[in-house]
This record gives structure tokens, sequence and C-alpha cells, in this order.
């Protein structure tokens, strides 16, 4: 892993200096202060794709799409770093129209010099040897995940016994070799060749003693994660049978709060996108409106209570796709070929263009550009009662779009929101500002594909 990010990290800097070298053979202006350019970039870029995570755990078992918003957001914090160090230097010596240049010409490199190298990476890798710990159910489910996934091997099962002493087995159904004592565990762990400890069991004594000898494998590069963490970072989605089982974890957490920086970063996003995206919008939504009209008469706009942010109601507007219905009729999913879609109505909703009047949502504040979507009340007082963990999704502003519409088709049944709340409850503990970034850019693939519309 150390390796790899070696790799990376020593690529960066090639790339960079080979933009570099470009731009000062092409414009004028960069060639005046070529030596700091070649100084100042290769830096800043280091800094950033740090700072954005290019180089964290793992990353390179990562798919493209998720790659490409750390490399974005890298590169934005390189340009924050160039643009600071520009105030301190004279402009001959290098100027804001150099920084400039460098990062419009750095985007598209950068994003086909990882992908073409994390491919190739991803397909010269052999799977990981992983360790499962625990006993007892929770351990034989999660063993078989390990099992058929192809980016892991599982190396050994270690089951704590009630003796104190540890149960080894080499294969998932494998005859136990005679058990250990947990202090030697750390050095046949080392001996296998493992580099990630994946904790299943629920027996939280057992688990704090084992936990307690397998610190020290922190120190040979081991990574030591609970099932929690491991089924995420496997399917980025949150396993919702540990709020049915009430299973604990030392993982299992839901922040309350997003941090100020991030709050703030992403309400700016809202408001410039919605303010871009009504004012370019404006003409379409206006012959949209006269369309409907004239087809189905009034009313032009859908109106609808929905529940928001920390379960607060608010109206959500759309174009009226459906049938004039009756108001005290309870909400209920949408079916393929359902009646109540009008001829208009379908290609609107074919084309996502009966959401745009959702831009005024997110520019009031009531919805964000990304988040878990909004439910009718009714819905929301059906699937409290049938979900567990149901209500946890609101800990988020509603989206637009959100990490379930970019990862699961339409919804239609109680399973399909079961599903979809796992990768709601997903982005709820791990969403932010880079990860909305690639949301928005897997939309305009589901908007231009018309995938997962109804």
């Amino acid at each position: 892993m150390a390796k790899i990010a070696r790799i990376l990290l020593a690529g960066d800097v090639a790339v960079a200096a080979a933009c570099v070298a470009a731009l000062t053979t092409t414009l004028p202006f960069f060639g005046n202060g070529q030596g700091m350019s070649f100084l100042v970039f290769p830096i800043s870029t280091v800094i950033g794709q740090k700072a954005g995570g290019s180089y964290g755990d793992r990353m390179y078992r990562r798919r493209p799409a998720e790659l490409i918003p750390r490399v974005l957001a890298g590169l934005g914090a390189s340009a924050f770093f160039a643009s600071a160090v520009v105030l301190y230097l004279p402009s001959y010596a290098l100027s804001r129209s150099a920084v400039i240049a460098y990062h419009l010409l750095a985007i598209p490199v950068f994003v086909a010099w990882r992908i073409a190298t994390l491919n190739r990476i991803r397909g010269s890798l052999a799977p990981e040897p992983v360790a499962v710990v625990g006993r007892g159910k929770g351990t034989a489910e999660l063993v078989d995940v390990v099992t058929k996934e192809n980016l892991f091997r599982l190396a050994m099962v270690l089951r704590p016994q009630s003796s104190g002493a540890i149960a080894i087995s080499r294969t998932r159904n494998g005859v136990s070799t005679e058990p250990v004592l947990p202090a030697k565990t750390a050095t046949l762990i080392a001996d296998a060749g493992v580099k990630l400890i994946v904790f299943a069991s629920s027996d939280k004594d057992a688990h704090d003693k084992l936990h307690r000898h397998l610190n020290g494998c922190k120190r040979m590069d081991v990574d030591l994660l609970d099932s929690v963490a491991f089924l995420e970072m496997l399917t980025r989605r949150f396993p919702i049978q540990h709020i049915e089982s009430w299973r604990p974890s030392f993982s299992y957490r839901f922040p309350r709060w997003d941090p100020v920086l991030e709050q703030r970063l992403k309400r700016l996003l809202d408001i410039v996108v919605s303010v871009v995206g009504l004012l370019l919008a404006l003409p379409v939504m206006f012959t949209i409106a006269v369309v409907l009209r004239l087809c189905s008469g009034s009313p032009v706009i859908f109106k609808q209570s929905r529940t928001g942010f920390r379960n607060r109601p608010f109206t959500m507007y759309k174009f009226r796709s459906m049938k004039r219905a009756d108001p005290h009729e309870i909400a209920y999913w949408t079916q393929e070929n359902d009646p109540r879609i009008t001829k208009l109505g379908f290609l609107l909703r074919k084309t996502h263009l009966d959401e745009l009047p959702q831009l005024w949502n997110v520019l009031k504040g009531d919805m964000s550009l990304v988040g878990p979507r909004p439910e009718s009340e009714d819905m929301v007082k059906q699937l409290r009662q049938q979900v567990p963990g149901y209500d946890i999704r609101h800990m988020k502003k509603p989206g637009v779009t959100g990490w379930a519409q970019v990862q699961y088709r339409y919804g239609s049944s109680v399973g399909d929101a079961r599903k979809k709340l796992q990768y709601d409850l997903y982005y709820v503990r791990h969403g932010n500002f880079i990860m909305d970034l690639g949301i928005l850019l897997r939309t305009l693939r589901v908007v231009f594909t018309l995938w997962g519309s109804r």
C-alpha cells in the first residue's frame, strides 16, 4: 500500500512538471517565472492531492467514478495553496494567470493519468489477505462476504474461546488448530501476511480482550476494522441489519452535525448552482409551463408536503406529471405504466425535467442539491413502522439527487425503501463536499442515460 502511494506521489510530481513544461513553451507569460513554476506547482499539487485523500488507504482499489471527485478536490486545494504563495511573490516570479492556466490544464491531465494508472494497478493486484475475528452467526455472515469478494482473500478466522484462548482456522469451514494464547495471535497474523483484521464478534468481552492483543498489529501496518466499517468499504452502503438486531459496533455512529466548513461549502454550492440553474433553465421551464397548461390544464406546479431536515415538513415543488388527484388520497409509490401519469408527464419524468422547480427549494434552503430524497408525510409514517432506523435519514437535509439515486433504481416497494435506506445511511455517516461532487457527476450520467426514472 505504501509503495503504491509513493508511486502515485512520484507520478503526480512528474505529471505536474510536464504540465509546467508544456505551458512554458506555449504561453509567454508562463515562462517569466519558469524556475518558480517548476517548484511551486508540483509541491502544491502533492499537498492538494494529499488533502483530497488521493493517497489514502486502499485508494487504489476504488472505482474511477469515486476517484475523480477526490482528484478534482485535490486540484482545488492545490489552486488555493498556489494562490496563497503568489501573494508573497513578485509578479515577475509567478502570476495569478499562471496559476489559472496550470490548473485548467491539470484537470483533464490528472484525471486521465490517475484513472489510467489506477485501472492498471487494480488489474494487477492480488486479493488482499483478511483475518476475521469473532464467533457465531455474525462471523459466519462476514466470512461468506469475504469469500465471495474478489478484492479480498480469507486468510484465517480467529474465534475467541471462553477459556481465553484463540481457535484459528485457515478456511471458511476448516478445522481449527490447537488454540493459542491471544499474545501469540499478532505473530501468526504477521506470518500470514494479513494487512486487514475485521472484527465480527458481538461478544463485547471477547472482543475487548483480543483487541488489546491485536493493537500491536497497528505497528506492522495492519488495519483493524469492525464489520460495519468493512461492509461499508465493500458495498458503499450501511448494513441495516446492525440497526435491526442492535449489534454493538465501535464504528456504528451517526454524526449529529456536519463540520462548519462542510456546511458552508455545501450551502455555497447550493446557492451558486440553484441561481445559475434557474437562470439557464428559465426558458425551458416557461415552455414546459405553457405546454402543461394547454395540454393538462392547471395547476402547472405540483405542491406536496414532504418530510425534511430533522423531520420538519416543507412544501416541495415539481412540474405536475400526473392527473389531478383527490387531495385527501393517501400517497403511494409510482408503478411501471402507472395510469395516473399523463403522456407529457411521462416525458418530463423520463428526462427528469419535472424536478427543475426544486431548484427553488434549494435556493430557499428547504433542500440541498445532494441528500436523501424527501418522501411525503404519509409515506414516511408508513416506512417508520416497517423499516427500522428510517428516521435517521432525516439527519441530513433532503436533496434533489442523492447517493441512493445514483446507486439504486427507482423504488416502488417497502423492500426497495429498505435497500435505498442503506445508501442514505451511508451518506449520513460519510457524506461530505467531495462525495457531493461525485454524486453530482454521476447524476449527469443518470440524466443523460434516462436511468432510474419512472
